[in-house]
């Protein structure tokens, strides 16, 4: 608040509105405040309205209006600057140096008391013939003529009708400008004038309404309007509770049928201001009663974190027994059922965490670890007692663990957390390390790093505690067991595990990428709670899920050109089965993200931050990448040898710290004299990345060996054999030769 609004605020409290104009003659209450005998012109029936709750006053006789300050000004004879310094002598307010003799200030007291007088007769012209339209629309909504009134609701004529009005009442060309009525359709398109008062009363501006539903935007604020309050506060400040709804007209019809502390956001959730300006009042609690559909709950979400900020008490209406909002509810249901669904409002932190439990299908267990992960992370978040053990036994019950399980998750989800918050917390050191670096400020960063890296030696060099023995055993406990392939005699071999990198390690058309769809295919139908991702940085994600339909469906349209007539049928060209049960199972894999699909072209670091956020927002079983040699990364290397091996050392780093299994398909240069099997020094060229790997799988297709040419290869059809030969295996044996059968037409590898 400034500190205009800060003396209004204080006197409006002491009901000063009777003693600064007390000596009227003939005055007297009413409901709003008081009228009284206009002290500017001869007044024998009062004209000279009052408001009790507002700094305003209102002659009907034309002698104009405006707030306290006007009033003395116009009474007493005074300058702003004396009028602003009486009231906060009479507040026992102490003013800044700055306020009385502000320009600004004075500017905004003749915009307020113009803006006064256009609302004024804003709400004459309502229930005028030219105001009939508007009139009408109010009524079809419900509206009965002594609410509209007690709404304050006007209709605007023209922006020349508002001007020569003004310029009557002795108001300057640079007040009218400064109260922001060229707004564009404010006279057309928009009509329906709602004013938008400060926290004390003070017309700010208006709020402007179309009257045809499908214009767009519904609402307008006139130019230059501030709207750092929410709407209706000053009527609501004194309430011990605040209701806040979405709409204005919502907040207004219900403060007419009496409800108390009703305010309005007129937006999906409020300024920073607004909550600053709510922060300001003294133990109030908010219940939230926006919108009950999805943008409605995603705004009470955010409205709830915004409000969070401050002291006070946070409720939610869970429901408003199917009406969409407060405003539809009591216009068909009446007062008492909205009274009623405000007594079941229920405290935030439980609304949101029924939010995380009931937004997710429970059928599908990838589903079930998100939101047991959401549901968790919230938990964690609150500082509450009253509410922690409330939320904890809601978690408790919806994934039925016991207190040991439950707490092994917490324990769990810990140490995930921690982990990636320091993650981030040295990345963000080294980025502004960096960039001291690359503006060749040396001196700053020598001053930054004597700064930082002590605290980082600290955190990093922190000497541990002996590894125990049941320690050992918890981790055993809590560690991923590893992937199966779906090819059993591999699987003897082989597990992927976590963590870890396997290469796929093949020459050009010897099936690396086919490989990799058949595997990842594998791993989805195997593994039905964890999600797959597959980054080609060499084919479009669209290429590549053409090629998983075509193994999904498993049917040969033509032995030649399978996929491209698989595409012919999906651009609606005829049906087949087949293929239709393909895409079934593909849109089940795709939409569900247990198979998510990406074209790359991302460079390593962003390529690891993006593994990153995915193991962050869910359960990720495995990330394939197709290929290495494919992959850029930032900076200089002597050699392509060396650049490939920073490549797979990023990647190790990412699979490492992420503690998902990668699988990392490497191309291997053609032997067109020797044509042997790949040994491991043929990977070893492509930049020593087999030290990084756990697992190297090298793949012999021995038919595009013993073709001449591409094109001879391309006319074999049906199945050839297929050879996979271990090269590397960390965790078990290596030099075995696994025999498979690969399906040209369809890509499938049996």
């Amino acid at each position: 608040m400034n500190d205009i609004e800060k003396i209004y605020d204080i006197l409006i409290g002491q009901d000063y509105a009777r003693t600064l104009f007390g000596d009227l003659a003939k005055i007297q209450s009413k409901a709003s405040g008081y009228i009284a005998c206009c002290p500017f012109h001869e007044d024998k029936s009062p004209s000279f309205s009052i408001s009790s709750s507002k700094p305003v006053w209102n002659c009907f006789a034309g002698c104009g209006s405006g707030d306290w300050i006007q009033y003395l000004q116009k009474r007493n004879g005074i300058s702003v600057r004396e009028a602003i310094e009486y009231l906060a002598q009479e507040a026992g307010y102490t003013l800044e140096n700055s306020t009385a003799d502000s320009p600004t200030v004075s500017r905004e007291i003749h915009a307020t008391a113009a803006m006064e007088i256009v609302h004024e007769l804003c709400c004459n012209l309502l229930f005028e013939p030219q105001g009939q339209r508007a009139l009408d629309y109010l009524k079809t909504r419900g509206y009965a003529i002594e609410a509209i009134k007690e709404m304050e609701l006007g209709y605007f004529p023209s922006y020349d009708t508002v001007h020569q009005e003004l310029l009557k009442q002795g108001y300057s060309e640079e007040t009218i400008q400064d109260c922001g009525f060229r707004t564009s359709g404010l006279g057309t398109t928009h009509v329906i004038t709602i004013p938008y008062r400060d926290r004390v009363g003070r017309m700010k501006g208006f709020i402007v309404r179309a009257i045809d539903d499908e214009v767009q935007p519904k609402y307008k604020f006139t130019y230059g309007t501030e709207k750092d309050t929410l709407f209706n506060l000053h009527q609501a400040k004194t309430s011990n509770t605040l209701i806040v709804v979405e709409g204005f007209l919502d907040a207004l019809y219900a403060t007419t049928l009496g409800i108390p502390g009703v305010v309005a956001l007129g937006q999906a959730q409020p300024s920073e201001k607004q909550v600053q300006n709510v922060g300001n009042l003294q133990n109030t609690s908010i219940i939230l009663a926006l919108d009950d559909d999805a943008a409605g709950r995603t705004g009470t979400e955010r409205t709830i974190q915004l409000f969070s900020k401050t002291t006070s008490r946070i409720y939610v209406i869970p429901s408003f027994q199917s009406f969409k909002d407060p405003d539809e509810l009591i216009r068909r249901q009446g007062k008492s059922v909205f009274e009623e669904c405000i007594k079941q409002a229920i405290p935030a932190p439980l609304w949101l965490i029924e939010c995380i439990l009931s937004k997710h299908d429970y059928s599908i267990q990838l589903n079930v670890d998100l939101a047991k992960k959401e549901a968790l992370s919230y938990l964690l978040q609150l500082t509450d007692s009253r509410y922690i053990s409330l939320v904890k036994k809601k978690i408790v019950e919806k994934f039925e663990l016991n207190e040991a399980d439950f707490e092994k998750e917490i324990v769990h989800f810990q140490k995930i957390n921690n982990r990636e918050e320091a993650y981030r917390n040295y990345k963000k050191l080294l980025a502004q390390g960096t960039a001291l670096l690359k503006d060749n400020n040396l001196e700053d960063l020598d001053e930054y790093l004597r700064e930082t890296l002590p605290q980082l030696r600290i955190d990093v060099a922190s000497v541990p505690a002996s590894y125990s023995f049941d320690e050992f055993i918890t981790d055993i406990k809590l560690s991923q067991t590893g992937l199966k392939t779906g090819y059993k005699e591999l699987d003897d071999y082989v597990t992927i595990k976590p963590g870890t990198i396997t290469i796929l390690a093949g020459r050009p058309r010897h099936g690396k990428t086919t490989l990799m769809i058949n595997l990842i295919l594998n791993l989805v139908d195997l593994n039905s709670t964890k999600s797959f991702l597959f980054f080609s940085y060499e084919e479009s994600r669209k290429d590549i899920t053409v090629k998983i339909l075509a193994n999904l469906s498993e049917d040969i349209v033509n032995q030649h050109q399978n996929i491209t007539n698989i595409e012919y049928y999906l651009r609606g060209n005829s049906v087949r089965d087949k293929i239709e049960k393909g895409k079934t199972l593909l849109k089940e894999y795709l939409d569900s993200g247990r198979l998510q699909i990406y074209d790359s072209s991302c460079t390593v670091d962003e390529l690891a931050d993006i593994i990153q956020v995915h193991t962050e927002n869910g359960t990720i079983g495995a990330v394939f990448i197709d290929y290495i040699q494919k992959i850029k990364i930032d900076g200089r290397f002597p050699t392509r040898q060396v650049e490939l091996q920073k490549v797979s050392e990023r990647i190790l780093e990412a699979a490492k710290r992420c503690s998902v299994p990668i699988i990392l398909g490497a191309q291997l240069n053609r032997d067109t004299i020797n044509r042997t099997r790949p040994k491991l020094e043929n990977l070893r060229e492509s930049g020593d990345i087999e030290n990084d790997a756990n697992t190297v799988i090298a793949i012999y297709n021995e038919s595009v060996e013993n073709s001449d040419t591409e094109q001879s290869y391309n006319n074999e059809a049906g199945e050839v054999d297929f050879e996979l030969s271990i090269l590397k295996n960390r965790n078990g044996l290596s030099n075995k030769t696994i025999k498979l059968k690969f399906n040209r037409p369809i890509l499938k590898i049996t």
